[in-house]
């Protein structure tokens, strides 16, 4: 029981890290129940419960695509406890490379799988969930006489512009990189490999060349399309913070990308590499720290 115990603390980091979310979701029993205060903010529930295998499958594959970066460190001190049944162990707020959001994990194990996982937020992590919730309900201010929270009510937008609601589709960032690449396919399986991209779409013309797709990397789309008769591609230069630059890096140039700079710690707070993947265009790959020279640059200027 204990040796089923030591390894699901090693296994679930290892696999939502990576983002390999089947692996994850196989740690858990079919009628397993988990207890989140994020399955709310995930699913837009009214309840934090997930009762089945499959739910939990849904929670862990909608907030791992939202999953934000800067704030999710996976930082442990490799102490956990446990006496074969019940396994704890802490994500503390502090890391070395700054606040991460502070959790502790309570899982109860019966014959080699996950039966019950219980997760509790600490108060920075509570604080960054309270702020999504007022974010999502309106704007809102703060007095700063007495800091209290005041609803404001937003100027009606330009009849030409459509409500901000209308204007993009949901779930889209008003700005998306557009690679023009000669082979989209080959461009989806690279995007996947090298960043966990995830499909969302797909336009093909009856030849089988591919007009349109969209991808999501973490918080953000990028849309690709090929270039028609043969025409060179439309090279551009990307950044993209992942959650282990170094990690990235190498399964870049396992997918086929060649090296413009290895990762290396940068004064302004980012430890960051660059690489051209095989269409030709140039991805700046970043995890930020938070440690940042004084002297330095808000951003360093990248060029190839």
């Amino acid at each position: 029981m204990k040796r089923a115990a030591e390894r699901i603390h090693r296994d679930w980091h290892d696999f939502a890290r990576l983002r390999q979310v089947e692996a994850l979701a196989g740690l858990y029993s079919d009628d397993a129940v988990l207890e989140s205060p994020l399955v709310p903010a995930i699913l837009d529930r009214a309840s934090g419960v997930l009762r089945g295998r499959e739910d939990i499958l849904r929670f862990l594959q909608e907030g791992t695509r939202r999953r934000p970066n800067a704030l999710v460190r996976w930082h442990r001190t490799g102490q956990y406890f446990t006496d074969g049944k019940t396994l704890v162990w802490e994500y503390p707020r502090e890391t070395p490379d700054g606040d991460q959001v502070d959790i502790l994990e309570v899982m109860e194990i019966a014959s080699g799988s996950i039966c019950r996982h219980r997760i509790y937020w600490g108060w920075f992590g509570c604080d960054i969930l309270i702020k999504s919730a007022l974010d999502k309900m309106h704007p809102i201010e703060r007095t700063p006489q007495a800091g209290a929270v005041q609803s404001v009510t937003p100027d009606p937008p330009d009849s030409a512009q459509g409500t901000p609601a209308a204007c993009k589709p949901p779930a889209h960032n008003a700005v998306s990189p557009y690679l023009l690449v000669r082979n989209v396919g080959k461009m989806l399986a690279f995007l996947g490999a090298s960043f966990d991209a995830l499909e969302l779409s797909r336009s093909e013309l009856p030849d089988g060349s591919v007009k349109h797709a969209e991808v999501r990397i973490d918080d953000s789309v990028v849309m690709l399309g090929e270039r028609p008769d043969g025409r060179e591609p439309v090279h551009c230069s990307t950044h993209v913070y992942v959650p282990d630059v170094d990690l990235a890096y190498r399964r870049a140039l396992a997918a086929g990308a060649s090296s413009i700079s290895e990762p290396r710690d940068q004064p302004y707070g980012d430890r960051s590499s660059g690489v051209r993947d095989p269409e030709g265009n140039i991805w700046w790959i970043g995890t930020h720290s938070g440690h940042r020279n004084r002297h330095a640059p808000a951003a360093a200027p990248h060029t190839p």
